[in-house]
């Protein structure tokens, strides 16, 4: 009996633990790229979605959304945390391009470093939004060209469009009307 409530009050290593946010796998590395196209400053939504499937596919999304908060320094899973952080923080840097990772080297938490790049690349221009809007007008069926593959550059254009985060036109429209 004396050996079965000992046993309860041992404290397994969340990282051991399959399953467990905490959990690191033994091919994981911090070297691991989770995306085949390094981040360069252009096309931030598509690498942003391509890191998002990488993090979430291996339980480490919370450490970059915010969603999992960093324990107190004396808590039990401090350690283990720290240890998912970096890991994450590795992940990141090691899938932007060397200026890039340079800009954001030192951010002390995954979250942080996802913080920095959101507010540097994470807004959409009007300009942006324009040369979609063109590209979607100029695009035409080429000569023997099956139709599905080009309803595929059709698809790939709207996709793009969709995932885009324009300025609120109608909003900044009716307040400027609100005041005028």
């Amino acid at each position: 009996m004396a050996s079965t409530e000992a046993n309860a009050n041992v404290k397994v290593d969340p990282s051991t633990v399959l399953g467990s946010v905490y959990y690191i796998h033994p091919a994981d590395s911090s070297n691991t790229k989770l995306v085949h196209v390094l981040f360069d400053g252009n096309s931030y939504n598509d690498w942003k979605r391509s890191i998002m499937l990488g993090l979430s596919s291996r339980n480490k999304l919370g450490f970059v959304d915010g969603s999992l908060k960093c324990p107190a320094p004396t808590d039990v899973d401090y350690k283990a945390w720290q240890r998912c952080n970096d890991l994450v923080l590795g992940w990141l840097l090691f899938s932007l391009e060397k200026n890039v990772a340079k800009s954001v080297w030192f951010c002390k938490t995954a979250k942080d470093l996802w913080k920095d790049l959101e507010e540097r690349y994470g807004h959409t221009s009007a300009t942006q939004q324009f040369t979609l809007e063109q590209s979607l007008s100029e695009l035409h069926q080429e000569k023997n060209e099956p139709i599905y593959v080009f309803f595929t550059k059709i698809k790939a254009i709207w996709d793009e469009m969709d995932n885009i985060d324009p300025l609120p036109y109608m909003y900044l429209y009716k307040l400027y009307m609100y005041f005028v």
